[in-house]
């Protein structure tokens, strides 16, 4: 089910998700990321935290192909190499992009909903989504990585060109 995707600045994704415990691998997990990929190809993104939904657990999808998504739960970054500035959109803030530096690639450690534990390198913009997640769950946006000198002008641009 396409659910709604909270925007910013509801102080919801402000929340630091919860990690995900033992009894919550169920059923009701298992709608979540559903819900989660069919909002993910709805809103043609790349990949969403279940905060953005307004469910506060460390749970993402990411978008890895065409029709193949990544369902993570947990995840813990092990390493992370090299650095890329570049600019970043988020669904939570429509049209609004922000450049952020961000790992070239990243091995992460994470488990499925279906109790696998698993292991995986990211590269490129796989790498970057996964720590723009990462970021989610510990209630960040792409407008707090605005430097405070910028972020009033910047915000007020956006908002009138979201209007």
């Amino acid at each position: 089910m396409i659910k709604q995707i909270l925007q910013y600045p509801n102080p919801v994704l402000n929340q630091v998700s919860k990690q995900l415990l033992d009894t919550d691998f169920n059923d009701s997990l298992r709608r979540l990321f559903d819900d989660m990929r069919d909002t993910l190809i709805d809103s043609k993104g790349v990949g969403l935290s279940a905060i953005q939904i307004g469910v506060p657990l460390r749970a993402c999808v990411i978008r890895d192909g065409q029709d193949s998504f990544l369902e993570i739960c947990n995840p813990v970054v092990l390493e992370k190499s090299g650095d890329i500035y570049q600019r970043e959109g988020c669904l939570s803030c429509r049209e609004l992009f922000v450049s952020i530096h961000a790992p070239e690639d990243t091995i992460v450690e994470f488990v499925t909903p279906e109790l696998e534990y698993k292991k995986i390198f990211l590269e490129g913009l796989l790498a970057r989504c996964i720590q723009h997640e990462l970021a989610h769950m510990a209630g960040s946006l792409i407008v707090d990585s605005i430097p405070k000198y910028k972020k009033s002008d910047v915000l007020k641009k956006w908002k009138r060109g979201t209007k």
